[in-house]
């Protein structure tokens, strides 16, 4: 079927927006929306068009030439969704004028798909989705997402769903400013995101699958108040700062997740941790959060042993100090090895630290060799401390248990080397 065009020439469809007069049936697209019915597209020519429309419902905007990474078809301004029903945009590249370019409002059950766009936040933060209906939706496939400076994506309070399959940069500027979500619930699978999200009071069918978030120093996600956070096959990278930050009452489930991130604490908060299994990079494999469920099959690191005496280590020196782990749910396993150079001149029980804190206290196999003929060939057994070290006692395999070593004992050239296995909180 072929339709007739404003100049009496035979056009592809029945609604053409060109911006050249006579080209197409309108010349604005908020003219053809006033002209168009629901359950008709209207196609949209190559061109900028600076406009702030009210979408209608079941009435489909797109590109006449289609192509999400070089669009031909730009709309600078805010597109506004109220209605009771379904709008779909394809094609085109929507971009802020110093307001979001969609704003889904009021109380209506509306639905806004996006399909193969380029989404450029180039001004102010892309998406304001208030509306107070639980059955609204914004649903976004196979688009890019351009950021600059502090604009991110979203700013949601709405009560329905924000869902994202196949989303990813258009550009390398990664944001410190977080995308914040209320009340509803997001959906986010495959996608690929350069700025943190923050959810508050949010849906507990949350749940984020296959997506990576690649921030530099910044929380990629937090969470406030209430609500459940399912990320599972997920890459969260954080630099210095920790990668998730969960806060009182909410629950985040890690699922066979990669952490990367520098900080002490690669999971932080008072709320609820699940995870099984985490794979952590770099050095922020500590969770400190208030409840930690850890199903992980598990988690090999690093750690660097440190002796003191009685707590004090005034002028001690070492020539070695490795120490690796391999935690398996609550059990840890572990080998250390200390060279000293130089005891220093502090006094009391020697102490190495390990990796986690014991919960009670245990006994492993180690070997303590001060390369003086003394206690060399005896046992060592060391005395789980729940401050997160060991103490070391000499046991004799003829006469027994002989009394703890200390700083007496314990020459400038003593290496302790040690393996075992205890229980941490």
């Amino acid at each position: 079927m072929v339709y007739n065009t404003a100049d009496n020439n035979y056009g592809v469809a029945k609604w053409i927006v060109d911006p050249t007069s006579g080209s197409g049936t309108h010349t604005t697209i908020a003219t053809a929306l006033t002209s168009a019915s629901s359950g008709e597209t209207i196609f949209i020519r190559p061109g900028t068009y600076t406009e702030n429309i009210t979408l209608k419902a079941g009435v489909c905007l797109t590109a006449f030439e289609c192509n999400a990474v070089q669009p031909s078809v730009t709309i600078v301004g805010t597109l506004t969704a109220t209605f009771i029903g379904t709008a779909s945009i394809s094609g085109i590249q929507i971009q802020t004028n110093s307001s979001q370019f969609l704003a889904v409002t009021g109380s209506s059950a509306t639905i806004i798909n996006i399909k193969s766009c380029l989404l450029n936040c180039a001004n102010s933060s892309g998406i304001s989705y208030t509306s107070s209906s639980s059955s609204s939706a914004i649903n976004i496939y196979d688009s890019l997402v351009a950021l600059t400076a502090s604009n991110t994506l979203f700013v949601s309070t709405g009560s329905g769903t924000i869902s994202m399959n196949n989303v990813t940069p258009a550009n390398t500027t990664k944001i410190t400013t977080a995308s914040t979500h209320t009340t509803g619930t997001l959906l986010f699978t495959n996608c690929s995101f350069q700025f943190p999200i923050t959810l508050t009071s949010f849906g507990t069918a949350s749940v984020f699958f296959g997506c990576q978030f690649i921030l530099t120093d910044t929380t990629v996600l937090t969470t406030v108040t209430s609500g459940t956070l399912t990320c599972r096959a997920c890459v969260l990278v954080s630099g210095t700062a920790s990668a998730v930050s969960i806060g009182a009452s909410t629950t985040v489930n890690l699922f066979e997740c990669g952490i990367s991130t520098g900080n002490t604490n690669g999971v932080t908060g008072s709320g609820t941790a699940v995870m099984n299994p985490i794979s952590w990079e770099n050095v922020g494999d500590t969770v400190n959060a208030s409840t930690i469920t850890d199903k992980a099959l598990g988690r090999v690191g690093t750690y660097t042993p440190t002796l003191s005496f009685s707590g004090a280590s005034v002028g001690i020196t070492y020539s070695d100090q490795t120490g690796n782990y391999l935690k398996i749910g609550k059990a840890v396993f572990f080998h250390f090895n200390v060279q000293l150079t130089n005891k220093g001149s502090s006094v009391g029980d020697a102490r190495i630290t390990l990796p986690f804190t014991p919960v009670q206290q245990f006994y492993f196999a180690a070997i303590v060799n001060t390369n003086t003929g003394q206690i060399v060939g005896n046992y060592i057994v060391a005395i789980g401390e729940t401050a997160g070290y060991a103490t070391f006692g000499s046991i004799n395999i003829n006469t027994g248990f002989t009394g703890r070593l200390g700083s007496t004992s314990s020459f400038n050239n003593t290496q302790f080397t040690g393996d075992g296995v205890y229980w941490t909180a």
